[in-house]
């Protein structure tokens, strides 16, 4: 069994890269190549023609710079799961017009934008100015909303409940959704950018008027991975806010919401979110070793103690929570079982 990085490294860039086919193709990458997590995002955002999203009107930077390890590092891991379980789910298999697959598009924009609200959470200064989606879209200058869209892959009673959450959230957690600050920023300056983009017309990129959806399934996944369930704390003042809907709810599962089930796993149990204050970042993957099963994937202590694995094991029981998943413990080892109907055993 190879740990984390080794596998990660092995990738080809044909696995992850949904431009890949582009004759300025490579992009280095972090865990193999004398780049910064940092650069890695914002270059493959520029070479799909999208860098214009980071400039005006957005705090972004100190959030892109202490969260893009976790980002990178959940970006990867998901391209692993979908590259060793061989899923059925339309999402994993379609293309766009173009040709490029319409999977490692919508993962790139997920995962690589999905934590860059957090300069937002907790600042005073935007407190004082942001209460509700209104008064967020007023600051942020968003013209574009993707709760007018309509979306696939995030489940209905999520979604209608996003502006309700993000009000008790600023009421009472006294501070402001990250992710759904992410997802209306995101929604809105890719639509700008890609109008601009189609009326100028002087790439290879695609620029149709359909991306428009795929953005608003992306916006809307960011703006719902950090949205929980009423538990016993919670369920009163869901009940106030009128969030009914999110006290007793099914498990997200794979076949309906494919990709916030996959971004809810490796953003929960992503080992440089949980042992990076205990562990050095650099040796973080190299001790945890991963294996592959045609429906489950397992973590292995290689040098992490069982202390500190314990905290991994933790993190993937409270998986049952809110996702459709089978979790089966040893003393170093734990398997995240994926329930799904309709996984294709690898050849």
């Amino acid at each position: 069994m190879k740990n984390l990085r080794e596998h990660i490294i092995d990738l080809k860039q044909s696995d992850w890269d949904y431009y890949f086919h582009l004759e300025s193709n490579y992009i280095p990458t972090p865990f193999s190549d004398d780049i910064s997590h940092a650069d890695f995002i914002k270059r493959y955002f520029k070479r799909g023609g999208k860098d214009r999203i980071f400039k005006s009107y957005f705090n972004i930077e100190s959030s892109l710079l202490n969260h893009s390890e976790h980002t990178n590092s959940i970006f990867f891991l998901g391209i692993l799961i979908t590259k060793n379980i061989k899923f059925n789910n339309l999402i994993f298999n379609q293309n766009n017009l173009p040709g490029y697959s319409i999977f490692p598009f919508l993962w790139f924009l997920a995962c690589l934008f999905h934590d860059l609200g957090y300069d937002y959470e907790e600042t005073e200064e935007y407190m004082n100015r942001i209460w509700d989606i209104d008064s967020l879209k007023k600051e942020l200058r968003i013209k574009n909303d993707f709760s007018s869209k309509a979306i696939r892959g995030v489940p209905d009673t999520i979604v209608k409940n996003i502006s309700k959450y993000f009000i008790w959230k600023r009421f009472v957690k006294k501070s402001l959704d990250h992710g759904v600050v992410a997802g209306y920023y995101l929604y809105d300056k890719l639509v700008k950018n890609r109008k601009y983009r189609y009326k100028e017309n002087n790439d290879e990129l695609f620029w149709h008027p359909d991306l428009d959806n795929q953005y608003a399934e992306v916006a809307a996944l960011i703006a719902s991975h950090n949205i929980w369930f009423a538990n016993r704390e919670s369920k009163e003042s869901y009940e106030t806010f009128q969030m009914n809907e999110l006290i007793e709810h099914p498990s997200v599962n794979i076949s309906d919401s494919p990709l916030l089930y996959l971004l809810g796993i490796v953003d929960s149990i992503d080992p440089i979110k949980i042992f990076s204050d205990k562990l050095n970042k650099g040796d973080i993957l190299r001790n945890l070793k991963i294996g592959f099963s045609e429906n489950s994937f397992s973590f292995e202590t290689n040098a992490i103690g069982l202390d500190d694995f314990n905290l991994l094991k933790k993190k993937c029981e409270d998986l049952k929570l809110w996702l459709d998943v089978e979790i089966l413990s040893e003393r170093n080892l734990i398997t995240i079982v994926i329930k799904d109907e309709i996984i294709i055993a690898s050849p």
